[in-house]
């Protein structure tokens, strides 16, 4: 497979709002390969544990609508909630195929538009930009929409503080949109609303600057592409998706899922 040239500069805005230009996600973007993977697993996910029958997405800081896409076709409904109306009407005039809802700052974990059961809540960026005490509004959201163990799954993106990011003279310290949360911390915030992780899967172990030098990129490309496909390293990944679904009767076993 042929790897789009990367440019550095797509990620060097300072704000948020700036990633859902629709340069961040450009056949020359690092975000792209992620995002790929991503796509790809999702999909795996949805095939592997809804079977019965298709669930509807909940996405919650849904942006101009990345994951949205992303399960496109396997979901039976899909709703984005997000506090932007710039990028809602951003993600409304893109067609995509949604129902878009704008919810208020004063209510940061609103009730999820009431659905049949099954669901799969997706929480993308919006763990990584805001505070810590404030991620629990997410997690607060997806346990208003999966009420119970059979209600369905949450879908974290973690774009993970490991020490390879930390070792970038400190600038998690000083940078508050790059407040990583540890995966020890998200895994608190989820046991705290009832979730337990069950599965985790990394798709990006490499950062960005490894894939700057065109030489090396196709390497690179490979090697992280193979290394996201060991689970026992998906610890260490750049970029992950964590699957917690609520926890389970005490009479019901606990299974990890694969996808």
């Amino acid at each position: 497979m042929t790897v789009p040239p990367l440019r550095a500069s797509t990620f060097q805005d300072t704000r948020p709002i700036e990633k859902y230009r629709p340069g961040a996600y450009s056949p020359e973007s690092y975000a792209l390969i992620v995002s790929i993977r991503q796509r790809s697993y999702l999909r795996r996910l949805v095939r592997a544990s809804f079977t019965d029958r298709r669930p509807v997405q909940h996405d919650y800081g849904c942006g101009t609508g990345r994951a949205l896409r992303l399960l496109q076709g396997m979901v039976r409904e899909a709703h984005g909630y997000d506090s932007s109306y710039e990028v809602i009407e951003a993600a409304r005039e893109s067609g995509l195929h949604a129902r878009l809802h704008e919810i208020t700052s004063d209510d940061p974990a609103p009730a999820p538009v009431p659905t049949e059961s099954p669901s799969i809540v997706t929480v993308f960026r919006p763990l990584r930009y805001t505070p810590g005490e404030s991620r629990g509004h997410a997690v607060e959201f997806a346990a208003r929409a999966l009420l119970s163990y059979d209600s369905g799954l949450l879908v974290l993106e973690q774009q993970c503080g490991h020490p390879l990011r930390r070792l970038r003279r400190g600038r998690d310290r000083v940078d508050p949109w790059l407040a990583y949360p540890s995966n020890a911390q998200m895994a608190a915030v989820l046991r705290r609303y009832g979730f337990t992780i069950v599965a985790r899967h990394a798709c990006a172990m490499f950062p960005i600057g490894a894939y700057r030098s065109r030489l090396l990129r196709p390497l690179v490309y490979r090697l992280d592409g193979l290394l996201c496909r060991l689970e026992a390293l998906s610890r260490f990944a750049v970029v992950a998706l964590f699957v917690a679904r609520r926890n389970p009767p005490s009479a019901k076993p606990h299974r990890s899922i694969r996808a």
